[in-house]
């Protein structure tokens, strides 16, 4: 299955010049940051980007299996809920800027956590594509506060042996 969501929100923070961490949405910013919202009735995708090195030419190995980022999604689908996490390689440019951009490839992720009523239509997935990232370091912030708030109501997923394909689902990010 192919997933690509409407991402309406695209913001970051930056503690260095080496690190960075973003949050992409396509789910209203007023409902995420209103910590007593249950989020009960919506459906959307939160995508939650942690860089933990910034790649330097000729300094950083670039191939297939390359990860400088880990990254989470979190599908919601009414009360229901789902966490992919994985890893993968992201390129920024202008971090710690008013608005950076980044290419995320050779990313893969899997279902890592759920609630009890979550069905995982992606399966197994590769994640791929650009944004650009509005320096916000509050609104980040608040989206983090969401993030533990809605990580600590899925239970985790044991790793199995996937007997199927490798990757079944493809997530493509785009937006600015």
């Amino acid at each position: 299955a192919d997933f690509a969501p409407a991402l309406r929100t695209i913001v970051y923070r930056s503690a260095d010049s080496s690190s960075a961490e973003i949050y992409l949405t396509d789910l209203p910013l007023q409902r995420l940051t209103d910590l007593d919202d249950t989020l009960g009735d919506v459906s959307g995708t939160i995508i939650h980007i942690v860089i933990f090195l910034q790649p330097r030419a000729g300094r950083t190995p670039i191939d297939n299996t390359a990860c400088n980022a880990s990254i989470r999604q979190i599908i919601l689908s009414g009360p229901e809920s789902g966490v992919y996490g994985g890893g993968g390689f992201v390129v920024p440019s202008g971090l710690g800027e008013a608005r950076m951009s980044a290419s995320v490839s050779g990313a893969t992720l899997r279902l890592t956590g759920k609630s009890a009523g979550f069905v995982d239509a992606l399966g197994p997935s590769r994640v791929a594509g650009s944004f650009t990232a509005v320096n916000d370091q509050e609104q980040t912030r608040l989206l983090t506060q969401r993030l533990v708030q809605l990580l600590a109501t899925v239970m985790d997923v044991p790793f199995m042996k996937w007997g199927g394909p490798l990757y079944s689902g493809t997530t493509t990010m785009s937006g600015s």
